[in-house]
Formats: C-alpha cells, structure tokens, sequence
C-alpha cells in the first residue's frame, strides 16, 4: 500500500461529503466509516470491510464492491445504478429508498436486508440471499432473480413487472397487493406464498411447486380472472 493510500484511509475515519470518485482502495478496511454523501462513483472498494459504514446518501454509481463485506451498513437513499455488487454480504444492511437499477447482486447474501422504496429494476440477483428481506414498495421491474432465496421475503406492494424468479424459493413470502404482470415463476416454490390481492395477469405458473398453499384471495389470475 502505497503512503498516499494510507495517508487517505486515516482520514477516511469520518469523511461526510469527501470527493472520491474513482478512487482504488481494494481490500480496504473502512469498518464503521462515515461517509454519507460522499462522491464514491467508480470507486474500486472492491474486497473492502465496510461493515456498519454510513453511506447514506452516497454516490456510488458504477462502483465496484465485488466481495464487499457490508453488513449491517447503511445506504439508504445511496446511488448504486450499475455498481458491481456481486456476492457481497449485506445481512441486516439498510438499503432503503436506495438506487440499484442496472446493479449486479448475483450471489449476494442480502439477508434481512431494508430495502423498503428501493429501486432496483433491471438488477441481477441471480443465485441471490433475500432470507426475511423487506420490500415493500419497492421497484422490481425487470429483475433477475433467477434461484433466488426469498423465504419470508416481504414483497406487499411492490412492482415485479416482468421479473424473472424461475427456480425462486418464496416460502412462507409475503407478495400481497404486488404487481407480478409477466412475471416467469417456472420451477419455484410457493410454499405459503401470501399472493393476496396480487396481479398475476401473464404469470408464467409452469412446473411451480406447492401453489395449493399458496393464499391467492382476491388474487387477479394469469387469464384476468379473480380467485
């Protein structure tokens, strides 16, 4: 580590509103920093222990975070389009209002995880943690969750417009009130899923597993028609 990394990391203690776009810290130990609305675009983190960092408000579009240890972290209302986040470790992160359209979470473990008004339409969650995550109102359209682990994920009203969850496991999810049109939910399983007052017009239901748990009242069906 060169003396002008180690010279910034100091001061990186508590940093509000620090100019770092760009800037190559892998492998970075910045455990409880605060760095809320900071300028963090395309910013290489990546490998670095953020874990309990304030970022709210941050910018880190197009910032690599490959393998990040985040837990617990806070990036509410944070700017994360196209940042590079895959397996990363945001158990119990607050992400809340947060922007993650376009991001890569493939493998992420986001267990538990705030996310309640995130954006994260278009983003890759394939293979994702979502284990008791929070959803609610939040932007999934177009999402890749491909595998993912969704149990006790709570979805209530949230946007899941052409969302693809083929091989999903949504036990026990609460996905009442949200907008599932032309969503692909081949090969999952919904197990005690809670489809409540949900769209499902265009649902692909093929191979699903468990759907005659599933609480579908008032429901809207793949063909228009209410359960």
């Amino acid at each position: 580590m060169n003396v002008r990394t180690e010279d910034l990391l100091k001061n990186l203690k508590f940093c509000p509103y620090c100019e770092l776009s760009s800037v190559k810290l892998p492998g970075a130990e910045l455990d409880g920093e605060v760095l809320h609305h900071a300028n963090l675009a395309d910013a290489d983190l990546s490998a670095g222990n953020l874990n309990h960092a304030d970022l709210s408000n941050s910018d880190l579009s197009r910032a690599n975070l490959y393998r990040c240890s985040l837990k617990h972290a806070n990036f509410s209302a944070a700017k994360l389009s196209n940042a590079n986040l895959k397996d990363v470790q945001l158990n119990d992160a607050n992400l809340s209002d947060a922007i993650l359209s376009c991001a890569n979470l493939a493998e992420a473990d986001l267990s538990g995880a705030i996310l309640v008004g995130a954006d994260l339409s278009g983003a890759d969650l394939t293979n994702a943690e979502l284990c008791h995550a929070n959803l609610t109102g939040a932007n999934l359209e177009g999402v890749l969750l491909h595998n993912a682990n969704l149990t006790g994920a709570n979805f209530t009203n949230a946007n899941m417009e052409n969302a693809q969850l083929d091989g999903a496991d949504l036990t026990n999810a609460n996905l009442s009130g949200t907008t599932l049109h032309n969503v692909n939910l081949a090969n999952s399983n919904l197990q005690a899923v809670n489809l409540t007052n949900a769209d499902l017009r265009g649902v692909n239901l093929q191979h699903t597993h468990n759907l005659e748990t599933a609480n579908l009242c008032d429901a809207i069906m793949p063909y228009g028609d209410r359960s």
